[in-house]
């Protein structure tokens, strides 16, 4: 991943938990509306259900990070559905198909 600094929008999973572990480069991380970190060579992060993420390279160097998602659900076909491009509408449509998977912002307070 070469990115150069831009953050995606904020988002969580509503029963799924995530798993990265940086082998590449060096991986920018918000979580939870806390201060930005970054994740060097090694290390790991494990994003809870429910908890408010983001990542991004904020480098122009590559990155690379395995990910794993427990349990997958319907992720593999949601992310081969927004690889094929996104219009405003489509974008509406997946978000509401892929709901249990993902979901933009932060988590309403229990």
């Amino acid at each position: 991943m070469v990115d150069g600094g831009r953050p995606p929008r904020t988002h969580w999973h509503p029963t799924q938990r995530e798993q990265f572990e940086v082998i590449e480069g060096a991986l920018t991380v918000e979580l939870d509306g806390q201060p930005p970190r970054v994740l060097r060579l090694g290390e790991t992060l494990v994003v809870p259900p429910r908890t408010a993420h983001r990542m991004w390279n904020a480098s122009t160097e590559v990155t690379r990070a395995t990910w794993r998602v427990t349990p997958a659900q319907q992720t593999e076909r949601m992310f081969r559905a927004v690889a094929g491009g996104l219009n405003p509408v489509m974008a509406m449509v997946l978000l509401w198909k892929y709901r249990r998977e993902m979901r933009l912002g932060k988590p309403k307070q229990a």
